[in-house]
């Protein structure tokens, strides 16, 4: 068998070299050796040969679907740019180039100098494969034009015949031909094998055969309606008007029917024709839309290039990139008012607030010694000042970078990652830290030395974001643009952009906000010569991490100077001072970077190094001490919280997703760049999202030790940092500020899913009246409530240990309905080769969904053992439209939020009844459910004033029946 094999490959390689010559060859093989090279590069790591192998089988029909070679070669072409851009992209953004990001071109400003730090030799090898594809074309196309007069198979001089000659054209036509597998080979009289090669050809030979059967069709229908007109002797004219009569419907009939099956045979012989591209068409399909939900499905379509830009197309096109539908978690923070009680509330009460964005400020410099030298000395004073020094601190950006630190800073909601914030939601209304400090008595402004003004659309969205002054670009206008007088890399030098500063900040009236940006500490991190501070070591001589040392170090110079002007204006004793970190300046996807960075360090350069940036805060002229440490975990979005705290702020009245840092014992970050959205920093834990968008091939570790942790122990964290991050995205894309504050909604209003809906008067639990049935949540109780008139019909809903969910009561009576001796959770693979008792039906609920689909007049209640609104995310993502024949029954008033339809089960939680009423009443709960036995007991107060829908559960006939009282 292997010899047999072995032989027909060779066979094929042969007949191929004939056809398109050695070059081809080469160039087939290059091709699949470059998919390799570009996923490595890529870093696609879960289901790496899957992905490879999908690709290849992507290129391979892209170009034998197309009969013009050179069609797909630019294709392809195309593709390999996209290819070298991912690359260069995913270097140091660590994940694919989104279309997106095309609208932020024009704000990106002159980067050229990053790009060819970042633009490594190695990439251009990407584009070998192409120069050969169209130097064998070239190629081909030299050879025909020599034997030009080569029109057709029966016209090939014997010495330049083509492997093609030596197929039995007869098989083609012989009932015995596997349409399939022409394709690849056909049988000669003789019994050999022999391969096609020249698909243009082969698909000529498909289009003759259709063709002559199409012919043959018609002849067989013109033979037929020639043999039905026939003529028959007839005795009179009554009789041949019958005859002719009968003679017309006949051949109308038989006409229809072979019509329709001339239509069904010509449709199938199109579809045997273009099977290559059908085959194409139909992967990409699966792998974009995955209505399976599976998660293979799901880490293919993330990581292979021709499935994600697709998706990526389409999301930009609908407008659904973020997919906040299908993730969108309700996790705003409204816990100022607890958090706000501590021993330094109030210590910068009325004093103007300085904030420092300082480019690419990574926290690893701070307290340093590179090769015997402190690379931040004046930050380091600092710190023994009176100084909040936050050293576990993270940034938390969109795809802004820069511009979104700014906007997580002042606002505490995330940027987004389609594109960026400041020009997408630059009509949005905000209340951060301008306007709130505007309401308190404060004039702001706005520091920035870039040469372009309106760079990230700056100049629209600080008016939105509520600052009163912008000071930017280079030589300018009556509002006070900045003098070039030190150029260095993007702009001003630091040093001079601070001098020029101060004249702005000394002429404001106190109390001010400032809120400063510097920009020479950037990408790839030049110096002038007179400002390369540190003597940088042989090994680190001209890279990036050794000018990136000599960037931070005359930063801090900067900063030192700043200081002292701030103190000479008199300024510096009145005021609150906060510096930190916009973002990362070192990526560890660099080999060069992370090798540099491990050694430095002294252990492996990982994200929770990359992503830590310093978050500094000085009240030189505060009442007490105030220097300490803290470590809790905390990001960009703590922030605005944190520094209300410390001026005093008797309420944050705004929508805000940070936390208090100084009060809190434990922080959370969730991260979206760099990191994939949904990883996130838990004080000594890390948890990485998987680039494939499946949880459970993400990695946790213990920062301090450096140990693995397990996966499975970061799935409620994980929950939580995709519901941050899309709380944020939700409030942004709908605007909700501008809804609560202008508009006069309130909040659960602005946030909610919910419709209006009418609720039923009567819900029957799947089963009933069956008493049978009743509590086994399986198919056959929802067809026997169905079958029995009700349509309004309650399920429970457990979910698996892989956090999948199925119809059970509960785990503890599994083997109360199945054959098995277990009574805990299961994975939804073992759920469905449990057998049901009885022979009855389990199902999950992708199997729920489709039930609903076959019964539009049906509405489900699903009682869910925990996380409602993520059962109700789920059904929104799978169920879509018919979603609104959904309701969640929440278990309890901790588990309740009002985004989705839903009834309140208040027999949950162990509430009391007035806390009850008071909660319906402040959370506008439209719905509530209650035993009978609470009815007429402990919640019998609750049934008599709550101003909600009350129905009362008959756990005897499983038949909840709306209240009238």
């Amino acid at each position: 068998m292997f010899d047999k094999l072995s032989k027909k490959g060779i066979e094929f390689l042969m007949a191929f070299r004939n056809e398109y010559g050695v070059l081809a060859l080469f160039a087939s093989a290059a091709v699949v050796l470059k998919l390799l090279f570009f996923y490595r590069l890529i870093g696609v790591e879960a289901n790496f040969i899957l992905v490879w192998l999908i690709t290849c089988l992507f290129t391979y029909l892209l170009f034998s679907s197309i009969k013009n070679k050179w069609i797909p070669a630019v294709i392809y072409l195309l593709l390999t740019i996209l290819m070298l851009c991912d690359v260069t992209y995913s270097s140091f953004f660590n994940r694919y180039l989104s279309v997106n990001m095309l609208g932020a071109a024009g704000v990106l400003g002159d980067i050229t100098e990053s790009i060819k730090e970042v633009l490594k030799p190695k990439f251009f090898l990407l584009l070998a494969d192409s120069i050969l594809i169209f130097a064998a074309l070239f190629a081909r196309k030299m050879k025909k034009e020599e034997n030009a007069d080569l029109d057709s198979l029966e016209s090939t001089p014997d010495s330049d015949r083509s492997v093609l000659e030596a197929i039995d054209l007869e098989c083609f036509n012989s009932e015995k031909t596997n349409l399939e597998n022409i394709d690849l080979e056909c049988a000669s009289e003789t019994g050999e094998i022999v391969f096609i090669t020249d698909f243009d050809q082969l698909e000529e030979l498909e289009e003759k055969e259709a063709a002559e059967a199409t012919e043959t069709i018609n002849k067989a229908e013109e033979f037929s309606n020639q043999e039905q007109c026939t003529s028959v002797p007839v005795q009179n004219e009554a009789e041949q008007d019958d005859l002719l009569k009968n003679s017309v419907n006949r051949r109308t009939r038989s006409k229809r029917r072979k019509q329709q099956k001339n239509l069904k045979q010509k449709t199938l012989l199109w579809m045997r024709q273009h099977k290559r591209p059908l085959t194409g068409v139909l992967l990409l399909l699966v792998l974009t839309f995955n209505i399976s939900g599976s998660y293979l499905i799901t880490s293919i379509s993330n990581q292979e290039i021709y499935s994600y830009h697709l998706k990526d197309i389409m999301g930009a096109v609908t407008g659904n990139s973020s997919n906040i539908g299908a993730n969108y978690m309700y996790d705003f923070t409204d816990s100022y008012q607890t958090e706000k009680n501590g021993p330094l509330f109030g210590v910068a009460k009325n004093k103007n607030l300085i904030v420092i964005q300082i480019e690419s400020l990574q926290n690893f410099v701070i307290n340093r010694e590179y090769n015997g030298q402190e690379i931040t000395p004046n930050l380091n004073q600092l710190l023994k000042e009176n100084t909040i020094y936050f050293d576990n601190y993270y940034q938390q950006i969109g795809s802004g970078n820069t511009s979104d630190a700014e906007f997580a800073t002042n606002n505490s909601i995330y940027g987004t990652l389609s594109s960026f914030t400041y020009k997408l939601y630059d009509h949005n209304y905000f209340r951060g830290l301008p306007v709130l400090l505007k309401e308190q008595g404060y004039e702001s402004a706005v520091y920035h030395a870039h040469e372009d003004r309106n760079f990230w659309n700056r100049q629209d969205a600080y008016s939105a974001i509520g600052f009163d002054t912008y000071v930017g670009g280079i030589e300018g206008s009556d509002k006070g643009q900045y003098d070039m007088t030190e150029w260095m890399g993007w702009g001003l030098t630091d040093s001079e952009f601070f001098q020029q500063t101060m004249e702005y900040l000394k002429k404001m009236p106190e109390p001010f906000y400032s809120f400063i940006i510097t920009l020479s500490n950037h990408h790839p991190y030049i110096m002038m010569d007179k400002y390369n501070f540190i003597d940088i070591l042989p090994e680190d001589k001209d890279t990036i991490v050794g000018n990136y040392i000599n960037s931070a170090a005359y930063t801090d110079y900067a900063l030192g100077q700043l200081f002292q002007q701030l103190k000479d204006e008199g300024l510096y004793e009145n005021s609150i001072i906060a510096l930190y970190g916009d973002h990362m300046g070192l990526t560890k996807t660099d080999e060069e970077i992370h090798k540099s960075m491990s050694k430095i360090l002294g252990k492996d350069y990982d994200f929770d190094t990359m992503m830590n940036i310093p978050l500094i805060i000085s009240v030189p002229g505060a009442e007490q001490n105030i220097q300490q440490t803290v470590s809790v975990s905390g990001g960009q979005l703590d922030f605005l919280p944190t520094i209300a705290y410390l001026m005093g702020f008797d309420s944050l009245d705004t929508i805000y997703l940070g936390h208090n840092l100084l009060t809190i014992d434990s922080g959370f970050v969730a991260e979206q760049t760099y990191m994939t959205k949904g990883s996130f920093f838990q004080d000594d834990i890390v948890y990485e999202m998987s680039r494939d968008g499946v949880f459970e091939n993400g990695r946790a570790w213990n920062k301090k030790t450096g140990e693995s942790v397990p996966v499975k122990d970061c799935y409620e964290g994980y929950l939580r940092s995709m519901g941050l991050i899309n709380t944020s995205e939700y409030m942004l894309k709908n605007d909700v500020l501008r809804k609560v504050y202008l508009e006069g909604q309130d909040t659960l209003s602005a946030f909610s899913h919910s419709s209006s809906i009418e609720y039923p008067d009567e819900i029957a639990l799947a089963g009933a009246p069956d008493m049978n049935l009743l509590g086994t949540n399986s198919l056959e109780a929802l067809n026997a409530s169905y079958e029995a008139g009700y349509r309004n019909l309650k399920v429970q809903v457990c979910w698996t240990e892989d956090k999948e969910a199925v119809l059970l009561s509960t785990w503890k009576e599994l083997s109360r309905y199945f054959d098995t001796d277990k009574s805990s959770e299961v994975t939804l693979e073992v759920f469905h080769n449990l057998n049901m008792v009885n022979g009855l039906t389990s199902m999950d609920f992708l199997d729920l969904i489709s039930w609903v689909r076959e019964h539009p007049d049906a509405t489900i209640l699903a009682e869910v053992e925990r996380s409602p609104d993520y059962f109700m995310k789920c059904m929104e993502s799978y169920a879509g439209s018919i979603l609104n024949q959904f309701i969640v029954e929440v278990p309890g008033i901790v588990e309740y939020s009002g985004l989705y339809n839903s009834i309140l089960n208040v027999d949950t939680g162990g509430n009391t009844a007035e806390q009850i009423i008071e909660y319906i009443q402040m959370n506008q709960v439209p719905s509530i459910v209650m035993s009978r036995e609470s009815a007429a007991g402990i919640y019998k107060k609750v049934l008599d004033k709550a101003d909600c829908e009350t129905y009362i559960v008959d756990n005897n006939t499983g038949i909840i029946t709306k209240t009238s009282l």
